[in-house]
Formats: structure tokens, sequence, C-alpha cells
């Protein structure tokens, strides 16, 4: 956060006050939100059970039960979303170009990650949507 110092005109009697006001408070936008998510997400992850298979490699039971490759292709998803909206809000002052940059790259890893949870999902859904029907 860089503060600002302003100064207001002086008046009779009264010396000029400084009044400093804090520049950078920006309102909570897409970058933000998606950082947010992609860390509460990871964290959600880390909490559920899991299930090792033959490699050893530990798998929630909850939707990626026995796709290994889908569940590491969505933490790299997770992770490469997280990253690049994390440059992106750090470069948006300096340099506005790079920062643009790594928001799109950060947007495409959110929507392949996105993609990715759906496509695991949707045959959960649709076999949980076929119970209720019946």
């Amino acid at each position: 956060m860089e503060v600002e110092n302003c100064f207001l005109p002086e008046q009779p009697g009264n010396p000029t006050v400084p009044v400093c006001h804090v520049r950078g408070l920006r309102r909570f936008g897409t970058d933000e939100l998606i950082f947010i998510l992609s860390c509460l997400v990871a964290l959600l992850f880390l909490h559920l059970p899991m299930e090792d298979l033959d490699s050893n490699v530990p798998v929630p039971t909850f939707l990626f039960k026995g796709r290994p490759s889908a569940f590491h292709a969505f933490l790299v998803g997770l992770t490469g979303a997280s990253c690049g909206i994390t440059c992106s809000m750090h470069l948006r002052e300096r340099s506005p170009k790079a920062s643009r940059i790594f928001r799109c790259f950060g947007r495409g890893a959110m929507a392949a990650t996105v993609g990715i949870f759906l496509w695991v999902a949707a045959p959960s859904g649709f076999s949980w949507l076929a119970s209720c029907v019946h």
C-alpha cells in the first residue's frame, strides 16, 4: 500500500495541514477470487480421505478414486492458477503488460481445472441423478 501526501490550501490563521489518504486499496476482483478459491480448494483436498494406489500416490476417494492422472492434472491446474494470479497481483502496478500475461495464464489454468473437475464429476452426478429419478 502506498501513502500519498496531500495538502489543504492555506486559510487565514490556519497553516497548511497535511492530509494523507491511502491509495492501492482495490475492490475485490476476479484475480482475488481465483486466488482464494484455488487456495481453499487445495486445502480442502488435503483433508479429504485418501487411498494409496499401486504407485504409492495418495488420491482422494471423493471423485478421483482410481483416477490418479486426473487428480494430478487437477492439482497442477490449481497450482498454475494460484501462481499466475499471485504474479499478476504482484506486478499489477510495476508492469501492467506482464501482469496481463500472468492473469491470462492464471485464468486459463483455472478454466482447465474447472474443466477437469466437471469431467470427473459428471459421471458421478449423472449416476446420482439417475438414482434419484427411480
